[in-house]
């Protein structure tokens, strides 16, 4: 039973008091001087009551604690979502967006690149990343110094750049794109660029026969025209020397010698018709593999006595995925020009090398070589270096070999002789 001798304690929490520890005698005691409790008895309830509270405290902050951790756990599991489901959203966008997006450090190396890199150019995305590939070294050697310089420029100033050229894909095809990059700058320093590359292939071709075909429309008429007017009259000029070299006695040298002079320059003349009708005409382009040997006999076969020619290909080499028509004028048109320009006699060495997807085949003449103003404009219609050339056949070579997915260069010192380079998409098939 309670006894009116109690002694009590309170019991606090966090400063506050929240409760009590009694303890009763549980029979009556005489009264002391100090009470019924001595002072170690009231020490120890005392003490006893202040580790409940620690304990009632601890629980509570351990409760406290909990609850925040879970909801702690609940935000940061949302937020982890969150974060995944926008880095989804941005990588999805990243790669979906219908161009090459990139970003390069300030050694030019690629920090970053989505998955469209491989829709243009053929390569995966590991390449590019890993160093393997080079994105320059992609870029078509005629454009190449060009994008060189302007890159250099772009890293001394805040700026943007708009860049269009030429790359070669995996399989060897010709691609123009448009490449769209602003230099990144931190403290002052340049420290890489972002941009994205398009394709613009389809675009450019269709500009491109716009502007060539509003150019070259009236000549590619007015030259069929011309050839099929002046064909029938050279016709019947050489059945006339042939019948008055049957009449002329064989011992008048002189005159048979004026008729030889005669068909020489119809048969010149019979040549430049020829270019002129093959300016009017367009055909389908028909690919398929063949070897440069059996492509590139048909042109050897007329090249003069005095010309040496020095033919080094392969025994093992790709074949070559082009229209055989196209491309063995092509190569007729490289060999007579080269034989021209080495009227007295020379060398011609004719040397083929595989490349990647493709067969690089160089035509190098001894001749004069090609004076430095006229490179640039060499493949250009209506320009010819020949006293009785009318331009055409270099601008029908190059719109051939980029038909047929190639690209063509020349490479000319005056003097020095000049070097034609054509190099051709191959099929990836090795032949004996």
């Amino acid at each position: 039973k309670e006894t009116k001798w109690v002694q009590s304690a309170a019991l606090r929490v966090r400063n506050r008091t929240v409760g009590s520890v009694e303890v009763f005698y549980s029979e009556e005691m005489p009264e002391l001087d100090e009470g019924p409790f001595v002072k170690e008895e009231r020490d120890l309830i005392d003490g006893i009551a202040h580790q409940l509270g620690a304990m009632i405290e601890r629980k509570q902050l351990e409760e406290e604690l909990d609850t925040h951790r879970q909801h702690l756990e609940k935000l940061v599991d949302k937020r982890t979502q969150d974060l995944e489901r926008s880095e989804w959203r941005y990588r999805e966008l990243f790669d979906n967006v219908p161009c090459m997006v990139y970003r390069g450090d300030r050694e030019w190396r690629t920090d970053a690149l989505n998955s469209f890199a491989e829709e243009i150019s053929g390569y995966t995305v590991e390449e590019f990343m890993s160093g393997e590939v080079d994105w320059l070294d992609l870029i078509y050697s005629e454009d190449r110094n060009r994008i060189v310089e302007e890159n250099m420029r772009l890293t001394r100033r805040d700026s943007s750049i708009e860049q269009e050229y030429r790359i070669r894909r995996i399989d060897g095809e010709m691609r123009w794109v448009k490449d769209l990059k602003r230099a990144r700058f931190e403290d002052g320093n340049f420290a890489g660029v972002d941009g994205f590359i398009i394709d613009i292939t389809e675009l450019k071709g269709t500009t491109e026969q716009l502007l060539c075909g509003e150019k070259l429309a009236t000549l590619g008429k007015l030259a069929g025209s011309l050839a099929h007017e002046l064909r029938n009259p050279l016709g019947s000029i050489i059945n006339s020397i042939y019948v008055l070299s049957e009449a002329i006695p064989s011992q008048d040298k002189e005159a048979h010698e004026v008729m030889g002079i005669m068909k020489k320059n119809i048969f010149k003349s019979e040549r430049v018709i020829s270019s002129l009708l093959n300016i009017s005409r367009t055909s389908p382009i028909e690919r398929k593999l063949y070897s440069l040997k059996d492509l590139l006999d048909p042109a050897l076969t007329d090249v003069p006595s005095a010309i040496e020619v020095m033919l080094d290909l392969p025994e093992y080499l790709p074949q070559v995925c082009v229209d055989r028509n196209q491309i063995e004028m092509v190569i007729e048109n490289i060999v007579n020009n080269a034989c021209e320009a080495m009227s007295k006699g020379g060398r011609l060495s004719i040397r083929a090398v595989a490349v990647d997807n493709a067969v690089s085949l160089s035509f190098a003449d001894t001749g004069p070589g090609i004076p430095e103003q006229n490179l640039l404009k060499i493949f250009e219609p209506l320009f010819s270096t020949k006293h009785s050339g009318i331009g055409f056949g270099l601008s029908v070579v190059k719109n051939l070999v980029e038909a047929n997915g190639g690209e063509i260069e020349v490479q000319s010192k005056e003097g020095e002789g000049a070097t034609f380079k054509v190099t051709l998409p191959t099929g990836g098939v090795l032949h004996d």
